[in-house]
């Protein structure tokens, strides 16, 4: 059954009509219709039938009914068809909304086709209205955009072959979701390919050329950019194979070298791996090297360079460079020489490289023997001294000259002149001068000296001092002249008397073992041989040497006398003999003076343990107290720390102590006043009424005051008696109750308690 829809008069009002005027003639205009007209021309068609999916649906009803919607989606550009099932008068409408106003494109067709869409009719409802005069249910056409036009692309223009990460841009393109970038050959994309901004590599075959762009997007792509010209600049091409000499020497100049002029090079870069090469005019194709004296082989290569960088290196050239000999060593060999030897050896180390030896020698009268790297020379009886040089030579040339070996050629000494000095000179003398005018061609002197007699300063000159040991003895002084050729005639001899001094000091006898204080100690040495008089020291302090000229004498030891050695020797006009052998005596000193003692006072008669003490005192084995009457040491006697006991019968005094060693006695100290305060003496005998009656008061008993006392302490034994008082008066009450007893009383003071009074019964 066909699909029939009526459209009735009454059903459009007088706007309506205008309106559907309106949108009818801006459909014209926007889809190229002409409003009877289907036949609507595009570029692409995609057929859309309702019996399958397009806006009418083919169930045959009775009924007008609204068939559902079918919306489309297209591309800008696109051609799209909309088909109906054949039937009667078709209309078909369009609208901006699907409520709004309908004006009519086209009837009588089951088709409605839509060539070329336009971004304008996004949006637009269409239906289609068939006999019956109900319409369908109106679908909507969604158009979505193509991209925008590229905009200008900015960048950088000219680059080099090899240049990387080169950015180029375009302004964002409407509706693009990607970017399509069109580069010159051997131009490669490096980053940000899909967006608007990229950066580019130009690979070594890069050439110049445009880039473009064009946005992309699920419709398809935009207008294609202005180009951007760009241009690239090439590098250097390769270089080709150098000429020129493979071999050269050690200090050879102006070798040269060349290679074919290389496309696009502005100028060359040459280089040599070996070392003590020099090129010269080394930015062009043609090159001159010098080979220093330490040149070694290497390898030559070039490569053309212009603004770009550099081109691709040659091929590697190989020059060997032939060394020069080596430089020379140190010259071994005799110096100085004589005239009129013969036949003396020098020689160097074998020099690198030399095939033969050059020698030279500065001076005259000398024949050098050999050309090899030993030769021996012969000095005439006129040879001068000289410089003798060595170098090495080869094919190349020759290599660095030695160093300068100096040799000198020398005559003998002349004859000695006469001997000047004094004597005679005592043993023991010591920087005595003797001399001998200088001795012709004499580079040295030997002196000859008598036994014990030697040379202080001086040596191997024509001046000397010497020294006269305490073993010298008396002789001739001799000297001659000496060079490397020998030695000159002996002087005639110059005669000195050496007067001894005393022999050395035998053992000191005596007594090894003093006290501080001590007087008139002995001690002797055995007579010394050669001694007029003998000189004792003795290296403590604190001693007195009585008859210290002889080799007997007594020593006075002061209180501060200290330990020592004891030396003698003898002495005659010579001066001082050996001295004797350190005699050692121990002096042992007596204790030190005590420092202050510490304690404390004052005191009571009976207090125990009380500390006193002093500082250590030096040299000191034992110590001595001193304390006043009735205070007795209770621990420490003999040390520096002490406890003592105040006895009842202790009195005030000085504390003071002293040390003692096996010397005796030191120093008392500084007394230590103690003060010493007396317990209440014992109580005497108590008078008063001995029969009372209980209740009675008042009854009165006294003592003979206690000296010392400040107070009384009275004390009943039986029970109900009240003592009224606290000196040696006092008063009883006895209660009704009160029974018989002991009346006593002791005196009392701060430092404690007398002694009790007798009983008084009552």
């Amino acid at each position: 059954m066909k699909l029939h829809t009526y459209l009735t008069p009454k059903t459009l009002s007088f706007k309506k009509i205008i309106g559907l005027v309106t949108l009818m003639l801006m459909v014209s205009q926007i889809f190229g219709l002409d409003i009877p007209s289907n036949a609507i021309s595009g570029l692409e068609s995609n057929s859309i039938n309702a019996s399958n999916d397009g806006i009418l649906n083919t169930d045959t009803y009775t009924n007008p009914a609204i068939p559902a919607p079918f919306n489309k989606t297209v591309c800008e550009g696109d051609n799209w068809t909309f088909t109906a099932d054949p039937g009667a008068n078709f209309v078909w409408e369009v609208s901006t909304n699907s409520g709004g106003s309908w004006a009519s494109i086209g009837g009588n067709t089951p088709t409605l086709t839509l060539n070329n869409i336009s971004f304008l009719m996004n949006g637009y409802w269409y239906r289609c209205t068939v006999d019956a005069g109900i319409p369908s249910t109106p679908a909507v056409l969604t158009v979505n955009p193509l991209p925008a036009s590229a905009g200008v692309i900015t960048g950088t223009s000219p680059h080099c072959q090899g240049e990387n990460g080169v950015a180029y841009s375009v302004p964002a393109i409407t509706n693009a979701t990607g970017y399509v970038w069109d580069l010159p050959s051997g131009v490669t994309l490096a980053t940000g390919g899909n967006t608007r901004s990229i950066t580019v590599n130009f690979t070594a075959t890069a050439v110049s050329g445009a880039i473009t762009v064009y946005g992309t997007n699920g419709c398809g792509n935009g207008v294609v950019s202005g180009p951007f010209n760009v241009t690239v600049n090439p590098l250097p091409d390769g270089a080709g194979a150098i000429g020129g000499t493979a071999t050269a020497c050690q200090g050879q100049s102006g070798v040269a070298y060349n290679v074919g002029a290389i496309t696009n090079a502005t100028s060359y870069s040459w280089t040599y791996s070996g070392i003590g090469a020099t090129i010269n005019s080394g930015t062009t194709n043609s090159i001159t090297i010098d080979f220093a004296t330490n040149a070694t082989s290497g390898n030559l290569t070039v490569k053309g360079v212009n603004a770009c960088g550099n081109g691709t290196t040659s091929a590697i050239y190989a020059i060997s460079v032939n060394p020069l000999p080596g430089a020379a060593g140190i010259i071994s060999g005799f110096t100085p020489e004589c005239q009129g030897v013969s036949g003396i050896a020098y020689n160097v180390v074998a020099i690198a490289n030399a095939t033969s030896y050059t020698w030279a020698y500065s001076g005259s009268g000398v024949t050098v023997n050999g050309t090899s790297n030993s030769v021996t020379l012969d000095f005439a009886t006129n040879a001068t001294g000289g410089n003798l040089t060595v170098r090495g030579a080869n094919a190349c040339g020759t290599g660095t000259v030695s160093a300068n070996y100096a040799i000198t050629v020398n005559p003998l000494p002349g004859n000695a002149g006469v001997i000047t000095g004094s004597s005679p000179h005592c043993q023991g003398d010591l920087n005595v001068a003797y001399s001998v005018p200088a001795i012709a061609n004499a580079i040295g002197y030997t002196w000859s000296l008598p036994s014990g007699v030697t040379i202080a300063s001086g040596l191997n000159t024509n001046s000397i001092t010497v020294n006269f040991t305490a073993t010298a003895v008396s002789g001739a002084i001799t000297v001659q002249g000496t060079n490397a050729c020998g030695s000159g005639t002996v002087s005639a001899p110059y005669n000195v008397t050496v007067n001894p001094l005393p022999v050395a000091a035998g053992a000191i006898g005596g007594t090894a073992a003093v006290c501080q204080g001590q007087s008139g100690v002995a001690y002797s040495v055995g007579a010394i041989t050669n001694a007029t008089s003998y000189t004792w020291t003795y290296s403590g302090l604190g001693a007195t040497i009585n008859n210290g000229t002889t080799n007997s004498i007594t020593i006075d030891f002061a209180a501060n006398a200290t330990s020592g050695n004891l030396t003698v020797r003898g002495v005659d006009a010579c001066g001082n003999g050996v001295v004797s052998a350190n005699f050692s005596i121990v002096v042992s000193p007596l204790p030190a003076n005590p420092g202050v003692i510490t304690g404390s006072s004052p005191h009571c008669q009976g207090d125990l343990n009380v500390a006193y003490s002093v500082p250590v005192i030096a040299n000191t084995t034992g110590y001595i107290w001193n304390l006043p009457s009735g205070v007795n040491i209770a621990s420490g006697g003999n040390t520096n720390n002490i406890t003592v006991n105040f006895t009842g019968t202790a009195v005030s005094g000085a504390i003071t102590v002293q040390g003692t060693n096996a010397c005796g006695d030191g120093n008392l100290s500084g007394p230590y006043n103690v003060t010493v305060n007396p317990l209440p003496n014992a109580s005497g005998v108590i008078g008063g009424t001995a029969t009372v009656c209980q209740g009675q008061s008042g009854v009165a008993y006294s003592v003979g005051a206690i000296a010392s006392a400040t107070s009384y302490t009275w004390s009943y034994s039986g029970t109900g008696a009240t003592i009224n008082g606290t000196t040696n008066s006092v008063t009883i009450d006895f209660a009704a109750g009160a029974t018989s007893g002991n009346l006593t009383v002791k005196g009392t003071n701060a430092c404690g308690s007398g002694t009790v009074s007798a009983n008084y019964a009552i």
